[in-house]
Protein backbone atom coordinates (compact mmCIF):
# COMPACT_ATOMS: atom_id res chain seq x y z
CA UNK A 1 0.00 0.00 0.00
CA UNK A 2 2.88 2.32 0.95
CA UNK A 3 4.26 1.70 -2.76
CA UNK A 4 1.00 2.81 -4.49
CA UNK A 5 0.30 5.33 -2.09
CA UNK A 6 4.41 7.24 -3.29
CA UNK A 7 3.50 6.18 -6.91
CA UNK A 8 0.41 8.06 -6.05
CA UNK A 9 1.79 10.98 -4.76
CA UNK A 10 5.07 10.78 -7.38
CA UNK A 11 2.51 10.82 -10.06
CA UNK A 12 0.54 13.95 -8.83
CA UNK A 13 3.59 15.99 -8.11
CA UNK A 14 4.65 15.23 -11.74
CA UNK A 15 1.68 16.47 -12.95
CA UNK A 16 1.54 19.58 -10.46
CA UNK A 17 5.14 20.64 -11.81
CA UNK A 18 3.61 20.08 -15.33
CA UNK A 19 0.92 22.30 -15.11
CA UNK A 20 2.89 24.69 -13.44
CA UNK A 21 5.75 24.83 -16.38
CA UNK A 22 2.69 25.16 -18.66
CA UNK A 23 1.38 28.06 -16.52
CA UNK A 24 4.26 29.89 -16.77
CA UNK A 25 5.02 29.28 -20.10
CA UNK A 26 1.66 30.66 -21.42
CA UNK A 27 1.44 33.53 -18.86
CA UNK A 28 5.34 34.16 -20.33
CA UNK A 29 4.05 33.98 -24.03
CA UNK A 30 1.40 36.29 -23.49
CA UNK A 31 2.94 38.83 -21.66
CA UNK A 32 5.26 38.87 -24.86
CA UNK A 33 2.87 38.80 -27.42
CA UNK A 34 0.52 41.79 -26.01
CA UNK A 35 3.07 44.46 -25.64
CA UNK A 36 5.18 44.48 -28.83
CA UNK A 37 5.57 47.75 -30.55
CA UNK A 38 5.54 47.83 -33.95
CA UNK A 39 8.64 47.74 -35.97
CA UNK A 40 7.64 51.38 -37.72
CA UNK A 41 7.98 52.73 -34.16
CA UNK A 42 11.51 51.36 -33.07
CA UNK A 43 14.06 53.92 -33.78
CA UNK A 44 16.56 56.00 -31.23
CA UNK A 45 15.46 59.71 -31.63
CA UNK A 46 16.77 62.55 -31.03
CA UNK A 47 14.86 65.71 -29.33
CA UNK A 48 14.49 68.57 -27.47
CA UNK A 49 12.74 68.63 -24.21
CA UNK A 50 12.51 71.50 -21.82
CA UNK A 51 16.18 73.05 -24.10
CA UNK A 52 17.90 70.34 -23.26
CA UNK A 53 18.92 67.40 -25.60
CA UNK A 54 17.42 64.62 -25.46
CA UNK A 55 18.20 60.91 -26.64
CA UNK A 56 14.88 58.34 -26.47
CA UNK A 57 15.51 54.82 -27.28
CA UNK A 58 12.57 52.60 -28.28
CA UNK A 59 12.81 49.02 -28.43
CA UNK A 60 10.45 46.29 -28.92
CA UNK A 61 9.32 46.54 -25.75
CA UNK A 62 11.46 48.84 -23.77
CA UNK A 63 11.96 52.12 -23.73
CA UNK A 64 15.15 54.27 -22.56
CA UNK A 65 15.05 58.17 -22.33
CA UNK A 66 18.57 59.99 -20.72
CA UNK A 67 16.69 63.07 -19.90
CA UNK A 68 15.18 61.84 -17.08
CA UNK A 69 16.28 58.30 -16.51
CA UNK A 70 13.52 56.44 -17.89
CA UNK A 71 14.04 52.68 -18.18
CA UNK A 72 10.62 51.77 -18.84
CA UNK A 73 9.02 48.13 -20.02
CA UNK A 74 6.15 48.00 -22.27
CA UNK A 75 3.22 46.81 -19.67
CA UNK A 76 -0.05 47.55 -22.08
CA UNK A 77 -0.60 48.65 -25.56
CA UNK A 78 -3.54 51.26 -24.93
CA UNK A 79 -4.49 52.64 -28.65
CA UNK A 80 -3.72 51.70 -31.59
CA UNK A 81 -4.85 53.91 -34.52
CA UNK A 82 -3.59 52.61 -37.63
CA UNK A 83 -5.00 55.14 -40.48
CA UNK A 84 -7.66 57.24 -38.91
CA UNK A 85 -7.80 60.97 -40.41
CA UNK A 86 -4.40 60.58 -42.36
CA UNK A 87 -2.80 59.99 -38.98
CA UNK A 88 -1.04 56.76 -37.67
CA UNK A 89 -0.25 56.53 -33.81
CA UNK A 90 -0.01 54.09 -30.66
CA UNK A 91 -0.75 55.19 -26.89
CA UNK A 92 1.95 52.77 -24.97
CA UNK A 93 2.02 52.33 -20.87
CA UNK A 94 5.55 51.21 -19.91
CA UNK A 95 5.97 50.39 -16.03
CA UNK A 96 9.62 52.16 -14.82
CA UNK A 97 12.01 49.53 -14.19
CA UNK A 98 13.81 51.76 -12.01
CA UNK A 99 11.10 52.93 -9.77
CA UNK A 100 7.62 52.01 -8.44
CA UNK A 101 5.54 54.30 -11.02
CA UNK A 102 4.15 54.42 -14.61
CA UNK A 103 4.14 56.48 -17.63
CA UNK A 104 2.75 56.61 -20.95
CA UNK A 105 3.78 57.86 -24.68
CA UNK A 106 1.39 58.70 -27.83
CA UNK A 107 3.51 58.02 -30.59
CA UNK A 108 2.80 59.53 -33.82
CA UNK A 109 4.19 58.92 -36.91
CA UNK A 110 4.66 60.80 -39.49
CA UNK A 111 7.57 59.90 -41.72
CA UNK A 112 10.51 56.37 -41.31
CA UNK A 113 12.58 59.63 -40.10
CA UNK A 114 10.27 60.81 -37.91
CA UNK A 115 8.08 60.57 -34.87
CA UNK A 116 6.10 62.79 -33.03
CA UNK A 117 5.13 62.62 -29.32
CA UNK A 118 3.79 63.68 -26.13
CA UNK A 119 5.16 62.08 -22.71
CA UNK A 120 3.23 61.82 -19.11
CA UNK A 121 5.25 62.40 -15.74
CA UNK A 122 6.23 59.09 -14.52
CA UNK A 123 3.69 58.13 -11.37
CA UNK A 124 1.40 55.59 -10.05
CA UNK A 125 -2.37 55.14 -10.49
CA UNK A 126 -5.24 56.25 -8.18
CA UNK A 127 -6.32 54.10 -5.50
CA UNK A 128 -9.14 52.30 -6.57
CA UNK A 129 -8.19 53.11 -10.77
CA UNK A 130 -6.17 51.11 -13.79
CA UNK A 131 -2.63 52.00 -14.89
CA UNK A 132 -4.06 53.14 -18.27
CA UNK A 133 -5.68 56.00 -16.62
CA UNK A 134 -2.35 57.66 -16.71
CA UNK A 135 -2.67 58.10 -20.32
CA UNK A 136 -5.13 60.80 -19.77
CA UNK A 137 -2.64 63.04 -18.76
CA UNK A 138 -1.17 63.03 -22.71
CA UNK A 139 -4.21 65.65 -23.64
CA UNK A 140 -2.13 68.34 -21.90
CA UNK A 141 1.53 67.43 -22.62
CA UNK A 142 3.72 69.05 -24.95
CA UNK A 143 3.66 67.35 -28.57
CA UNK A 144 7.37 66.92 -29.23
CA UNK A 145 9.25 66.01 -32.69
CA UNK A 146 12.19 63.44 -32.91
CA UNK A 147 14.31 62.67 -35.37
CA UNK A 148 16.23 59.46 -36.14
CA UNK A 149 19.62 60.35 -34.02
CA UNK A 150 21.89 57.92 -36.07
CA UNK A 151 22.63 58.34 -40.32
CA UNK A 152 22.73 54.61 -40.74
CA UNK A 153 18.91 54.89 -39.20
CA UNK A 154 18.02 57.58 -42.13
CA UNK A 155 15.56 56.41 -44.89
CA UNK A 156 15.76 58.07 -48.03
CA UNK A 157 12.35 60.70 -47.94
CA UNK A 158 11.75 62.46 -51.51
CA UNK A 159 11.37 66.17 -51.47
CA UNK A 160 9.09 66.47 -53.83
CA UNK A 161 6.22 66.37 -51.52
CA UNK A 162 7.91 69.31 -49.27
CA UNK A 163 9.18 71.56 -52.30
CA UNK A 164 10.31 71.16 -55.94
CA UNK A 165 11.30 73.45 -58.69
CA UNK A 166 13.58 76.60 -58.20
CA UNK A 167 12.91 79.75 -56.38
CA UNK A 168 13.87 82.28 -54.68
CA UNK A 169 13.33 84.01 -51.60
CA UNK A 170 13.40 86.99 -49.15
CA UNK A 171 13.66 86.24 -45.52
CA UNK A 172 13.37 87.74 -42.16
CA UNK A 173 14.63 86.23 -38.81
CA UNK A 174 13.52 87.66 -35.16
CA UNK A 175 16.03 89.87 -33.58
CA UNK A 176 17.26 91.37 -36.91
CA UNK A 177 16.23 94.19 -38.60
CA UNK A 178 13.24 94.25 -41.39
CA UNK A 179 13.57 91.79 -44.33
CA UNK A 180 16.00 90.53 -46.64
CA UNK A 181 16.14 90.72 -50.17
CA UNK A 182 19.21 89.69 -51.89
CA UNK A 183 19.75 87.89 -55.44
CA UNK A 184 22.13 85.54 -53.91
CA UNK A 185 19.30 84.14 -51.66
CA UNK A 186 18.15 80.74 -53.49
CA UNK A 187 16.48 77.33 -53.19
CA UNK A 188 17.38 74.77 -55.44
CA UNK A 189 14.96 71.25 -55.26
CA UNK A 190 15.26 69.48 -58.50
CA UNK A 191 14.27 66.04 -59.50
CA UNK A 192 16.21 64.14 -61.47
CA UNK A 193 13.57 60.58 -62.08
CA UNK A 194 14.96 57.71 -62.07
CA UNK A 195 18.37 58.54 -60.02
CA UNK A 196 19.91 56.21 -58.18
CA UNK A 197 22.11 59.03 -56.05
CA UNK A 198 20.42 61.23 -53.42
CA UNK A 199 19.52 64.17 -55.86
CA UNK A 200 15.77 63.59 -55.14
CA UNK A 201 15.97 63.50 -51.41
CA UNK A 202 17.99 66.95 -50.78
CA UNK A 203 17.01 70.80 -50.76
CA UNK A 204 20.05 73.36 -51.45
CA UNK A 205 19.65 76.19 -49.69
CA UNK A 206 21.47 79.88 -49.77
CA UNK A 207 20.99 82.89 -47.43
CA UNK A 208 22.21 85.94 -49.40
CA UNK A 209 24.01 88.49 -47.45
CA UNK A 210 22.23 91.58 -46.30
CA UNK A 211 23.48 94.76 -44.44
CA UNK A 212 21.54 94.69 -41.81
CA UNK A 213 22.15 90.85 -41.30
CA UNK A 214 25.84 91.29 -40.47
CA UNK A 215 26.08 88.41 -37.21
CA UNK A 216 25.71 85.09 -38.90
CA UNK A 217 25.10 84.28 -35.65
CA UNK A 218 22.07 85.79 -35.92
CA UNK A 219 20.71 82.17 -37.06
CA UNK A 220 21.98 80.59 -34.44
CA UNK A 221 24.30 78.02 -36.17
CA UNK A 222 27.71 78.81 -36.22
CA UNK A 223 27.34 76.35 -39.54
CA UNK A 224 25.24 78.14 -41.81
CA UNK A 225 27.02 81.65 -42.77
CA UNK A 226 25.96 83.82 -45.78
CA UNK A 227 26.19 83.23 -49.20
CA UNK A 228 27.32 79.68 -48.79
CA UNK A 229 25.43 76.82 -50.20
CA UNK A 230 23.48 74.47 -47.43
CA UNK A 231 22.51 71.02 -48.12
CA UNK A 232 19.66 69.80 -46.44
CA UNK A 233 18.20 66.13 -46.44
CA UNK A 234 14.56 65.53 -46.67
CA UNK A 235 13.44 63.80 -43.48
CA UNK A 236 9.52 63.99 -43.65
CA UNK A 237 6.11 65.79 -44.36
CA UNK A 238 2.68 65.99 -43.06
CA UNK A 239 -0.22 68.02 -42.68
CA UNK A 240 -1.99 68.84 -39.62
CA UNK A 241 -5.78 68.53 -38.32
CA UNK A 242 -5.91 72.57 -38.66
CA UNK A 243 -4.67 72.57 -42.31
CA UNK A 244 -1.26 73.68 -41.39
CA UNK A 245 2.18 71.83 -43.43
CA UNK A 246 4.83 70.41 -41.62
CA UNK A 247 7.89 68.97 -42.91
CA UNK A 248 11.32 67.98 -41.06
CA UNK A 249 15.11 68.73 -42.95
CA UNK A 250 18.65 67.71 -41.76
CA UNK A 251 22.16 68.46 -42.64
CA UNK A 252 25.89 67.05 -42.07
CA UNK A 253 26.96 68.37 -38.68
CA UNK A 254 27.86 66.84 -35.59
CA UNK A 255 25.96 69.70 -33.70
CA UNK A 256 22.77 67.56 -32.96
CA UNK A 257 21.15 70.46 -31.60
CA UNK A 258 21.58 72.44 -35.50
CA UNK A 259 20.98 69.45 -37.41
CA UNK A 260 17.35 68.88 -37.81
CA UNK A 261 14.91 71.96 -38.48
CA UNK A 262 11.16 71.78 -38.99
CA UNK A 263 9.22 73.95 -41.48
CA UNK A 264 5.46 75.26 -41.90
CA UNK A 265 2.90 76.42 -44.49
CA UNK A 266 -0.32 76.65 -45.02
CA UNK A 267 -2.18 74.42 -47.58
CA UNK A 268 -4.42 77.28 -48.93
CA UNK A 269 -2.10 79.83 -49.32
CA UNK A 270 -1.81 80.02 -52.94
CA UNK A 271 -1.81 83.88 -54.54
CA UNK A 272 -1.88 85.72 -58.15
CA UNK A 273 1.70 86.24 -57.49
CA UNK A 274 2.92 82.43 -56.76
CA UNK A 275 4.28 83.62 -53.60
CA UNK A 276 5.17 80.67 -51.20
CA UNK A 277 5.61 81.26 -47.16
CA UNK A 278 7.26 79.25 -45.10
CA UNK A 279 7.84 79.02 -41.43
CA UNK A 280 11.45 77.43 -39.95
CA UNK A 281 12.77 76.91 -36.89
CA UNK A 282 16.24 78.00 -36.09
CA UNK A 283 17.26 74.67 -34.08
CA UNK A 284 16.09 71.03 -33.69
CA UNK A 285 13.49 72.51 -30.67
CA UNK A 286 10.10 72.54 -33.58
CA UNK A 287 7.75 73.71 -30.26
CA UNK A 288 8.50 76.97 -31.04
CA UNK A 289 6.85 76.94 -34.31
CA UNK A 290 3.39 77.40 -34.57
CA UNK A 291 2.87 79.26 -37.78
CA UNK A 292 4.37 81.14 -40.86
CA UNK A 293 3.65 84.33 -38.70
CA UNK A 294 5.83 83.70 -35.47
CA UNK A 295 8.30 81.64 -37.03
CA UNK A 296 12.04 82.16 -35.82
CA UNK A 297 12.68 82.22 -39.53
CA UNK A 298 10.25 83.42 -42.20
CA UNK A 299 11.08 82.52 -45.65
CA UNK A 300 8.82 84.17 -48.97
CA UNK A 301 9.64 81.99 -51.97
CA UNK A 302 8.81 83.01 -55.55
CA UNK A 303 9.36 80.97 -58.45
CA UNK A 304 13.12 81.68 -60.50
CA UNK A 305 15.19 80.17 -62.68
CA UNK A 306 18.51 78.76 -62.46
CA UNK A 307 20.86 79.35 -65.63
CA UNK A 308 23.39 76.99 -64.86
CA UNK A 309 20.88 73.76 -64.42
CA UNK A 310 18.07 74.71 -66.58
CA UNK A 311 18.72 76.68 -69.30
CA UNK A 312 20.19 73.64 -71.38
CA UNK A 313 17.30 71.80 -70.47
CA UNK A 314 15.17 75.12 -71.93
CA UNK A 315 16.56 74.80 -75.45
CA UNK A 316 13.96 73.45 -77.47
CA UNK A 317 14.38 70.74 -80.48
CA UNK A 318 12.09 71.59 -82.30
CA UNK A 319 8.67 72.85 -83.73
CA UNK A 320 4.86 72.93 -83.92
CA UNK A 321 2.78 72.76 -86.74
CA UNK A 322 1.84 76.07 -87.66
CA UNK A 323 -1.87 75.55 -87.11
CA UNK A 324 -0.99 74.87 -83.42
CA UNK A 325 -0.34 78.39 -82.28
CA UNK A 326 -2.76 80.83 -81.00
CA UNK A 327 -4.41 80.73 -77.31
CA UNK A 328 -6.38 77.72 -76.30
CA UNK A 329 -9.35 77.59 -73.34
CA UNK A 330 -9.57 74.32 -72.06
CA UNK A 331 -12.82 73.76 -70.30
CA UNK A 332 -11.92 71.24 -67.81
CA UNK A 333 -12.41 70.86 -64.20
CA UNK A 334 -10.02 73.60 -63.88
CA UNK A 335 -10.30 76.13 -66.30
CA UNK A 336 -7.17 76.02 -68.01
CA UNK A 337 -5.82 78.17 -70.20
CA UNK A 338 -3.27 77.09 -73.00
CA UNK A 339 -0.75 79.33 -75.14
CA UNK A 340 0.76 77.49 -77.71
CA UNK A 341 4.01 78.76 -79.64
CA UNK A 342 6.16 77.96 -82.25
CA UNK A 343 8.57 75.45 -80.07
CA UNK A 344 7.12 76.15 -76.31
CA UNK A 345 3.71 76.09 -74.62
CA UNK A 346 1.98 77.66 -71.34
CA UNK A 347 -0.23 75.88 -69.25
CA UNK A 348 -1.88 78.34 -66.89
CA UNK A 349 -4.39 76.90 -64.27
CA UNK A 350 -6.88 79.24 -63.27
CA UNK A 351 -8.12 76.72 -59.84
CA UNK A 352 -4.26 76.81 -58.45
CA UNK A 353 -2.91 79.69 -59.98
CA UNK A 354 0.66 77.45 -61.35
CA UNK A 355 2.19 78.76 -64.56
CA UNK A 356 3.84 75.77 -66.17
CA UNK A 357 6.51 76.54 -68.71
CA UNK A 358 6.92 73.66 -71.26
CA UNK A 359 9.90 73.50 -74.25
CA UNK A 360 9.46 70.89 -76.91
CA UNK A 361 12.54 68.56 -77.26
CA UNK A 362 11.37 66.06 -80.25
CA UNK A 363 9.01 64.68 -82.06
CA UNK A 364 8.00 61.61 -83.63
CA UNK A 365 5.46 61.09 -86.19
CA UNK A 366 2.53 62.94 -84.60
CA UNK A 367 3.94 62.51 -81.08
CA UNK A 368 6.26 65.26 -79.18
Amino acid sequence: NSAIFKNCASGKMQTYYIVMVLVIFFVALEASGTCEIPAKYIKTLFSIENGKETTTQILKSQLIQNLENLWGSCYMIVSENTNSDAVEDIVVLYKNMTKDCFFCYDFIYRSPNVLQYRRSQCQRPELGSNESTICRSLVASELETGFVRSREDYSDFNCKSIIEGVFAFDYRIVGSTGLCTSPFSLIKACQRQGSPLRDNSIIEQTFGYCPNFQDQSILEDPNIVFGKANIWRCYGRWTDKSGNIWAAIAYDTNQLRFRYRCLTTRIDQQNPQDMYYWGMSTNSDCKVLYNYNNAPIRLELRPSFDPESQLSGLQPGCNYPQTFSGHWFYPSEYQTSVDIMAHHFMNENSKYLDDIFISLATTQESRT
